[in-house]
């Protein structure tokens, strides 16, 4: 979740006490009925990367992304036409510029999404990384 919430749950009308399931059967506590706020972030650790026209370029994830509070797994993505087919995002966040490309700057924007947990929701954040090409 982006927002702190509840998971289902059902209280009693009689006592108020809490459960999991509608039956009545599961009793949980209150505070366990909660779903914290997700303050997953990701930043650009730099802010320009600089590679060469005329070289295949391989940039590492972790070269690239500053991922921080992440509940789940980390997957990237692609979000925008930047470069076209000659600037490829793997799902691990391996950023791949292929030889040959049009010298200038190109603004790579990648989603990076963190996977559900038990207590987390799914949840995405965007963020730029700036590659000029020489």
């Amino acid at each position: 979740a982006k927002a702190a919430g509840n998971i289902e749950y059902w209280t009693c009308t009689a006592c108020g006490t809490c459960f999991s399931d509608a039956e009545g059967k599961t009793e949980i506590a209150k505070k366990d009925t909660v779903i914290p706020k997700n303050n997953f972030k990701v930043t650009a650790k730099k802010k320009l990367y600089t590679v060469k026209s005329n070289k295949k370029t391989t940039l590492k994830a972790k070269a690239l992304y500053n991922v921080k509070n992440k509940k789940g797994a980390v997957t990237y993505k692609k979000a925008n036409k930047a470069g076209k087919s000659k600037i490829t995002v793997a799902k691990s966040g391996t950023i791949k510029v292929k030889k040959g490309i049009k010298k200038g700057t190109y603004n790579v924007k990648v989603k990076v999404t963190t996977a559900a947990t038990a207590q987390y929701t799914a949840c995405s954040r965007y963020v730029t990384i700036k590659i000029k090409v020489k």
